[in-house]
């Protein structure tokens, strides 16, 4: 990767690391304040918000691609803006058509804070970071998420702490996403040569070409985070979709790094295409592929060994989710591989590979979701999502083989286990003399197995020595 692709990289993970550790924290207290049940309350307004962006129809993704290409992009910028007020306001109208059966399903009358919150996280937030995102400033987006995921954690324990409950959620959400979209467009004002102009029809065709075969990818993007959660609350109680949830929130932390890659792989592979530097993509891929596991390979060790032990600190009932969140971490790993797959193949302008992929995705995982969660519950909705994930990354590779001859990084990946086995040990051994009965405790055996393996890796494997050296040298 070269310097700047790995500044970008380097700044939007550690703008994820600093959201990760205010959620955590946030997340801490608002589970040991209000339990499992209100948390799933949540989680599943969060749900309804999520599978509205399915009226997205891939919009914000094919003006990412649009925005990247450099081109009329003013134009670009105003064409998206229409076409998504459109689908906001139709959206929104479906909601409040429907908010008898929506408030049913949630267990309140939360159909206007939905609203509230999709316009303000699609049309106001959604639409500063997707021109951050055309304009190649994955870093910045990423920082203003970072703010947005903080001030939002400290603006619900406020409401919380002085008795607002699930209400105070939301409201909190509400507010820190109205900054976010202030602040983003006051660097796009001040710091870019944005120019919106009035479109012409051929941008609206441009964009509904890409967006087209992008529904899928949308589809596919809420299936992995939401389905789960969706059909859960149909079958099963608020404080197991809470205990769910916050398994799922630890198990993403792994995914973070890989998520960074693949936001700037896409409009870095995007612009490589066009300049016809195919062999540059080649590389491109076979690294992301080694550094996305770089996190979720020794996540899992950990998930085994101290998962019980980390989830306590959430409260006693959470504990219920340990095996789960094994597998959740499984499902980050494979989550890692497939994004950045599919950052490649989208670069490459062929959202009909991405298409015929993100079906099988949907296809499978709503059928696995509906067969396991009667039976098995939320153990049932790791394992459908596990097998979908997987599937989906085999599929993937094969298609991204297509368009260009990349070699799976298996020595790198082999290293990288080896090292995350011998942590695993050293953990085992310490926690004779540090049980992990304690907080304190806990998070000494998480610092020292991060030590141990992150040490090996550095010694075992020159491209994580010299991009470590090259990332310390350039801050």
């Amino acid at each position: 990767m070269n310097k700047s692709l790995t500044q970008r990289i380097f700044f939007s993970w550690s703008a994820d690391i600093i959201t990760t550790i205010a959620g955590f924290l946030g997340t801490i207290y608002l589970a040991r304040t209000l339990g499992p049940a209100p948390l799933g309350v949540f989680a599943l307004v969060i749900s309804v918000i999520k599978w509205l962006l399915i009226c997205d129809i891939g919009i914000t993704q094919a003006a990412i691609k649009r925005i990247s290409e450099g081109e009329n992009d003013g134009e670009v910028i105003t064409a998206t803006f229409v076409l998504q007020t459109t689908i906001t306001v139709f959206a929104i109208g479906m909601l409040f058509l429907f908010r008898g059966t929506v408030n049913s399903y949630i267990g309140g009358p939360y159909v206007v804070y939905i609203a509230v919150l999709f316009g303000m996280n699609y049309l106001a937030s959604g639409t500063v970071s997707q021109i951050l995102r055309g304009y190649q400033r994955v870093d910045i987006s990423n920082g203003l998420y970072a703010l947005e995921r903080t001030m939002r954690v400290a603006f619900q324990v406020g409401l919380v702490f002085v008795g607002f409950r699930i209400t105070g959620l939301m409201i909190g959400m509400i507010t820190s996403l109205a900054l976010m979209t202030i602040v983003g467009a006051i660097y796009l004002l001040s710091r870019t040569d944005l120019n919106p102009t009035i479109p012409r029809k051929q941008n609206f065709v441009d964009i509904v070409s890409f967006a087209k075969y992008s529904v899928l990818g949308v589809m596919k993007s809420q299936a992995f985070t939401w389905m789960d959660i969706a059909i859960m609350g149909v079958f099963v109680s608020n404080s197991v979709i809470g205990i769910y949830n916050v398994s799922w929130t630890l198990a993403m932390t792994f995914v973070l790094l890989a998520n960074s890659i693949q936001k700037n792989l896409f409009p870095e592979v995007s612009s490589l295409i066009i300049s016809d530097e195919t062999d540059r993509v080649r590389e491109l891929l076979s690294e992301s592929m080694l550094y996305a596991g770089l996190l979720p390979i020794p996540g899992i060790v950990g998930a085994l060994l101290l998962g019980d032990s980390v989830l306590t600190i959430y409260g006693p009932k959470f504990t219920e989710g340990q095996f789960i969140l094994v597998l959740l971490v499984i499902v980050a790993l494979l989550r890692a591989y497939d994004g950045q797959v599919h950052a490649v193949i989208d670069g490459f302008d062929r959202p009909d590979l991405t298409f015929r992929i993100n079906i099988i995705f949907l296809i499978t995982n709503i059928v696995l979701n509906v067969i396991l969660i009667p039976t098995y519950g939320s153990l049932g909705a790791a394992m459908a999502t596990v097998l979908s994930t997987c599937l989906s990354v085999l599929v993937s590779w094969q298609m991204a083989s297509s368009l260009v001859s990349s070699s799976f990084p298996i020595y790198g990946v082999a290293k990288q286990i080896t090292a995350a086995i011998i942590m695993g040990a050293v953990v085992i051994l310490f926690e004779v003399i540090f049980p992990s009965t304690n907080v304190i405790n806990t998070l000494l055996l998480i610092g020292l197995g991060a030590l141990v393996y992150f040490s090996i890796l550095f010694i075992l494997l020159d491209e994580i020595r010299s991009k470590t050296l090259e990332i310390a040298t350039n801050i």
